[in-house]
């Protein structure tokens, strides 16, 4: 099993997230797996 396929806790999650080059993305936690969404365009709002 890689990194990719395993399941996260939101706890694990959270640290995830603060981590420094982690910061700017835009990353959810999705019945335990991260994903990571897309930027926003000017088109859609961005």
């Amino acid at each position: 099993m890689t990194d990719r396929e395993r399941l996260y806790t939101a706890e694990e999650f959270e640290q995830f997230i603060r981590t420094p080059e982690n910061r700017a993305r835009r990353l959810e936690l999705i019945e335990g797996e991260i994903v990571e969404r897309a930027m926003p365009t000017e088109e859609h709002g961005g």
